[in-house]
């Protein structure tokens, strides 16, 4: 909606199956409907997977069940330790779990969206301590989490911020919390450590968390793991330790019913109610109990098709059930990890109506086990090896250790055995990672370990063309720094005693003298700092000794000091000059030290680049590690999509078509599309010459111009430095002298911005291949596009940069517009912007036609009933966006989503904002926060295009809470959107506002209040002018509250002034017109002047039944008694009126004598003395409105014309000092009868006082009277030309031309 808001592109490659190795299930949670399983992990990621199977087949047949992997979520810097599945209400009501709430062993809390994975709020700061359990309360406003600390917090579920917390004596192992019979009050069980249970209560309004009761269930000091309530029945808990589970009753008291004891040699790993009266526990081998508590003999066993109606079961195996009373049936499953890369479900089968028996509690007098083997009950238990349930088949990998870009165009990839590989950065969209190796366009060897890092400073090359720098780091303890235009090892530095994890550039901005320019820190896991000067191929500066991981690198410059912060909260202080170590502090003095640093750079942890990505580049690429021991699975490419249309439109971009990426003979040459035509000076056979210089072809290569079977194997020792390079293409060389000279090809290399393979590779991977065969065509063979790999999916990026990222599926392409509104939104705001700017620059207007009606119309045609529409949230952030392009798209995108969505969804649309407007929000005590301002530019955009779906009280209130935007978003973020859509929808907002006062504010937006006038002679330039705040305070509701008024508030605030005129011209003229006469300042006047000066020369048509009451304002406003005034606005008033008489024949000037007449819809005319300011004469004799008015050249005559009349009148005004001073007279005699106050309301119907009555002495009757003749006829055709002093021309509509010779 503003600059600020980014729209940023991840596109993920899968390289590797994650999770197979080295991380192991930590936390698990299923919803409701059994269709979504989500596990946490020791990395800190989480996978979304999708549970299939029906009734019975989940049980029954391992076949029939099928665990599919959907979403991987990547932000969680540590072990996943709790998952919550809760309803929060996101864009529209929850009608099931729709969220996602996590929380790490580090105390972050991070909400997740279930159905597309984007990270929605997140706190990293949310728990002090090991978290073991998170419960949302029973009014969801509150999230509750404690464990391995003495602290209970209470965490906003909207923001997630801390909104209470309390301190406990004991760390709590587990809780579990239901409603009491108080509203906002809920019971909350709590274990502790200490193998008490805790009774206390959670109080909404006042945060009260008193621990009332304790009770000891067991004399082993052994800790619990788990606290339940029975949500069957409330009054039932159990508490689980590893050796036994109680079961309490507690209401109110806790009363131990009896112990289960695990079996031999085994130890419980958990347990779940299955109803009211069955409990499951499984132990950590794996084994599973079922328990009913009651008596035997209530036990009936029976086929499932044969329970009674009525009974309820117990369990079922989805043959068999056991049933007391009543039937209704709900898949389980239970999540347990036995090794890593493997996860094991057991899906069973119980009651959800185990309420309703209400047992007493006599019935809780003895605990009978189910004979589970005796009676055969068989519980289906299913090992799931990530591995197999992959979605893309595996092959032969390549162990990617590290990866980064060069010049946005080549992607250098560091591996596990200590090679480097550069490809071109497309390659990894088209090519799986078996097919990487045989694209490379350069392979460097040197390191003898693992490449951990990977750094190219683009900044060096625009200093030196012979040089393009690559940093490599390796756990060899070393730093080597190529050049790549030649393939050269230029040095190897070794400053570190253990693996080097990253680079940092040192800020342009600090310029310590001669010793920091141009250098390049590199970090390792030692905890030490090199300083490396790139330039002269050396280390400066070595700094170590830091007591623990570094997190943070700053510097004072003042003090020419450089500060390392580290995890222990501790800071080294080193002097720039000298390199030693000046002091190490900690506590609040390292706080202080730390606020007073000019310049602050945050220290990433080795496998988590991806916190510190810069967004601002147009493309940047990482790898996504999920354990620091593995290859990392995922490569993410980044784009920046508003710097990659900006860039394509300056001219930076040579668009050409992508081959389509295979191995045949025929698809290696690039096809001869026009997407190609015009760009490519170089014939196929030059491009693949050797002799071609690569400055000439390299920019539009496509991603099948690297034949990997031409890669020459070199026999060097794998100890020494080496280079390959494909054959035929000279690597990275730069553009020589000569060919810049003779009107070459420009090097791309220089540019540092992606090239057409690069955009190609981004625009194929965005299009959804397979929807639509026709699209495809166009696609391919117009547009040379090629499908992408199957291992290429759709990633979004979400709160604090966390990551989502879909698993590859077959059919991954059309289920992507099944998964989320938001999903739908995001990619398809992408492939409409970046069409319109990739095909609009190519000449293929047609082709962008085409994908653009697929994609903004077609697409749900093709999907069907089971595509998510576009989120209207998501597309309002980008209504107003500053990027054409992008504003379009989202503006079509929304209105279409509108316009297909059946009445129905449009009414729940509306109910479920209504309640989020600022108004509402602000009646009911709530702070004002950005969903609230969205909430406002979403329910109007929707009132501006189909306002008829409003009631009148949603109409008052949308109509507020866009004012209140107006004057508090600060930050312009909504402000412009809010504005806009109250001149889009003023005709139906008006009766539910005061348009006075919104017309006032918006023209007090404008910024011509605050323009000075422009000089005059005698005046001096040093003089002050009123400001735009300062002269707003005299015109009541102008800017009262406003702040931060920016030059695009003002460029809008004269849009909206303009469709508000177009709307209701009579109120904007009778507003500016009070405002023009009233205003007490010049610069008030300015601004009303300038205003109407912009309506009569955009809309003239509709000013022109208000021209006798502008006319009469502005002839007013040049009162001769305030000279300064008039002095100020003459010039405006001046230009104004020279607008006026061009454009409308009803008006007249005549110069020598300054009188100006104006013809008004009454008949009237009026003569006014602009010397005076004051009307002079008024003219009689029409009783139609008057056409045409005309001076004679002499100034002694006036002729009249009224069409409607088809009537000629002819006039001798007062002329001279006789005439104005009969206008005084009148005038000052009219104000004295008058009284204050009064007001001409259109210049004639009341003019007989405000000047002498004058009657024509000629008539000339031209034909019958015109009717239905239209207002631009009148302006285009009628006018008066005099031919002489006594003879004039007369031409009007239908051709007729008449003189009169009087």
């Amino acid at each position: 909606m503003a600059s600020a808001t980014s729209l940023l592109l991840p596109l993920a490659c899968w390289m590797d199956v994650p999770c197979a190795s080295g991380a192991r299930v930590t936390a698990t949670a299923v919803s409701e409907d059994g269709r979504n399983v989500v596990a946490g992990f020791t990395n800190g990621h989480i996978w979304i997977y999708d549970f299939s199977g029906g009734p019975g087949a989940a049980l029954n047949s391992k076949n029939a069940t099928k665990l599919s992997p959907k979403v991987y979520l990547v932000g969680h810097r540590a072990a996943v330790a709790v998952i919550k599945l809760a309803r929060v209400e996101i864009d529209s009501p929850a009608l099931t779990d729709n969220v996602v709430i996590s929380a790490s062993s580090d105390g972050e809390v991070v909400m997740w969206d279930i159905a597309d994975g984007r990270c929605l709020q997140l706190n990293s700061t949310a728990f002090v301590g090991h978290p073991t359990s998170l419960h949302i309360t029973s009014s969801g406003r509150y999230i509750l989490l404690s464990g391995h600390s003495n602290k209970i917090c209470a965490l906003d579920v909207g923001t997630l911020e801390t909104a209470y917390e309390t301190t406990v004596y004991d760390w709590i192992s587990s809780l579990s919390l239901h409603p009491s019979e108080s509203k906002g009050m809920d019971r909350i069980l709590a274990l502790t450590l200490d193998g008490k249970l805790w009774i206390t209560y959670f109080d909404e309004e006042n945060f009260m968390l008193p621990m009332v009761e304790s009770y000891h269930l067991r004399s082993s000091k052994t800790p619990g793991f788990l606290v339940e309530i029975n949500r069957f029945d409330r009054r039932m808990a159990m508490a689980v330790y590893r050796l036994g589970c109680t079961v309490n009753l507690a209401d109110p008291n806790v009363t131990v019913l009896g112990t289960i004891p695990s079996p031999a040699t085994q130890s419980w790993s958990g347990a779940q109610f299955l109803s009211a009266r069955t409990i499951l526990l499984w132990t950590q081998t794996g084994s599973s109990y079922i328990y009913f508590l009651g008596r035997p003999k209530d036990i009936l066993l029976s086929n499932v098709l044969d329970v009674p109606a009525g009974h309820v079961v117990l369990f079922s195996d989805g043959v068999r059930a056991y049933h007391v009373e009543r039937m209704h049936l709900l898949v389980f499953h239970n999540i347990e990890s036995s090794k890593a890369g493997e996860m094991t479900i057991w899906s069973y089968w119980a009651s959800v109506f185990g309420t309703q028996l209400g047992p007493s509690v006599g019935c809780y007098s003895s605990l009978v086990a189910a004979q589970h083997i005796g009676i055969q009950i068989h519980l289906l238990v299913i090992d799931f090896n990530f591995t197999d349930i992959w979605g893309v088949t595996k092959k032969h990998r390549i162990d990617m250790t590290a990866a980064t870009l060069v010049m946005e165009k080549y992607l250098a990839i560091g591996l596990s055995n200590g090679d480097i590989r550069i490809v071109l950065l497309s390659a990894p969209f088209f090519f799986g990672p078996e097919e990487l190796e045989s694209r490379t366009v350069l392979h460097l060897r040197g390191h003898v370990g693992a490449v951990t890092a990977l750094y190219s400073p683009l900044e060096h090359f625009l200093l030196d063309e012979e040089k393009i720098l690559l940093l490599s780091g390796s756990t060899d303890c070393s730093t080597k720094i190529w050049n790549l235009v030649t393939g050269e090892l230029l040095a190897s530095l070794v400053s570190h005693t253990e693996s080097v994890t990253g680079f940092m550039p040192v800020p342009s901005d600090i310029s310590f003298g001669h010793k920091v320019r141009h250098r390049v820190m590199s970090l390792a896991k030692d905890h030490s700092i090199a300083l490396v000067d790139i330039e002269d191929l050396q280390v400066i500066y070595r700094f170590s000794g830091h007591s623990s991981a570094i997190v943070g690198i700053h510097w004072r410059k003042m003090d020419e000091n450089f500060i390392v912060s580290c995890a222990d909260s501790s800071i080294f202080v080193w002097q720039m000059r000298t390199g030693h170590l000046d002091r190490v502090v900690s506590g609040q003095l390292a706080q202080d030290i730390l606020a007073d640093a000019d310049v602050n750079l945050t220290v990433r942890e080795y496998g988590l680049e991806y916190h510190a990505v810069n967004i601002k580049r147009t493309m940047t690429a990482f790898p996504v590690h999920s354990a620091v021991t593995a290859p990392p699975p995922l490569l993410i490419s980044l784009v920046n999509v508003k710097r990659l249309i900006s860039d394509i439109y300056s001219g930076q971009q040579i668009l050409s078509p992508t081959a389509s990426p295979r191995n045949s003979t025929n698809e290696l040459q690039p096809r001869n599309t026009p997407f190609m035509r015009g760009y490519s000076n170089v014939s196929e056979e030059d491009e693949h010459s050797p002799d071609t210089p690569r400055t000439a072809t390299r920019g539009r290569r496509s991603v099948s111009d690297l034949p990997g079977e031409q890669r020459r194997s070199s026999a060097a020792s794998e100890s020494s430095p080496t280079r390959t390079v494909v054959a035929g293409l000279q690597p990275f060389k730069a553009k020589s002298k000569e060919n810049s000279e003779t009107g070459g090809g420009k090097s791309d290399v220089k540019d540092g911005v992606p090239d057409s393979t690069v955009v190609q590779s981004i625009y194929s991977a965005l299009m959804s291949w397979g929807v639509d065969e026709e699209v495809d065509r166009v696609c391919e063979e117009r547009l040379g596009l090629a499908k992408p790999g199957a291992h290429v999916a759709y990633c979004i990026r979400g709160a604090g940069g966390y990551l989502s990222i879909l698993a590859p599926a077959a059919d991954l392409s059309r289920r992507t517009w099944t998964i989320s509104p938001t999903l739908t939104a995001s990619r398809l705001l992408k492939i409409l912007s970046l069409s319109r700017a990739v095909l609009s620059m190519t000449g293929l207007e047609e082709e962008a036609s085409t994908i653009i009606t697929h994609y903004g119309a077609m697409l749900p045609n093709h999907i069907g009933p089971a595509m998510k529409m576009p989120s209207f949230s998501y597309l309002a952030k980008y209504w107003q966006d500053p990027m054409v392009d992008i504003q379009q798209a989202s503006r079509s995108m929304f209105s279409s989503a509108l316009l297909k969505m059946p009445l129905q969804d449009k009414n729940t649309v509306l109910e479920y904002w209504k309640p989020h407007l600022p108004t509402i929000a602000r009646n009911l005590g709530t702070p004002i926060v950005k969903t609230h301002m969205r909430t406002a530019v979403i329910l109007g955009i929707i009132s501006s295009e189909q306002p008829t779906l409003f009631e009148s009280r949603l109409l008052r209130d949308l109509a507020q809470s866009l004012e209140l935007v107006i004057r508090e978003d600060t930050r312009n973020t909504y402000r412009l959107a809010a504005m806009e859509l109250i001149g889009r929808a003023f005709s139906t907002l008006e009766p539910h506002m005061n348009g006075q006062q919104i017309i006032r504010m918006m023209v007090g937006m404008t910024g011509l209040w605050g323009q000075p006038p422009a000089p005059t002679q005698g005046s001096t330039s040093g003089q002050s002018t009123p400001t735009l705040q300062s002269t707003a305070n005299s015109i009541p509701g102008a800017l009262a509250g406003i702040a931060n008024v920016s030059q695009s508030v003002m460029l809008m605030a004269r849009n909206v002034v303009v469709q508000i005129a177009i709307a209701n011209p009579s109120l904007f003229v009778t507003t500016e017109c009070f405002d023009l006469m009233h205003a007490k300042t010049p610069g008030e006047r300015l601004g009303s002047l300038k205003l109407l000066g912009m309506f009569i020369a955009k809309r003239p048509l509709l000013a022109y039944p208000h021209v006798p009451k502008l006319m009469d304002a502005m002839v007013k406003s040049l009162d001769p008694n305030q000279a300064s005034m008039r002095e100020a606005l003459q010039q405006t008033v001046t230009i104004n009126f020279a607008e006026i008489v061009r454009t409308f024949p009803n008006i007249s000037f005549h110069g020598p004598s300054q009188r100006m007449a104006v013809g008004t819809p009454e008949g009237f005319g009026i003569i006014y003395d602009l010397r005076t300011a004051m009307r002079v004469q008024v003219l009689e004799g029409h009783s139609r409105p008057i056409t045409a008015l005309s001076f004679s050249p002499d100034g002694k005559l006036l002729a009249s014309f009224s069409l409607e009349e088809n009537c000629v009148h002819f006039y001798q005004p007062t002329v001279g000092f006789l005439g104005s001073l009969v206008g005084a007279l009148n005038q000052v005699r009219a104000s004295s009868t008058s009284g204050p106050g009064s007001q001409s309301t259109s210049g004639a119907a009341t003019q007989g006082p405000f000047g002498s009555q004058m009657k024509s002495f000629r008539t000339f009757n031209v034909g019958p009277p015109e009717v239905a003749i239209s207002l631009s006829s009148i302006l285009e055709k009628v006018s008066f030309e005099w031919i002489s002093d006594r003879g004039v021309r007369l031409q009007s509509v239908k051709g007729v031309e008449l003189v009169f010779n009087v």
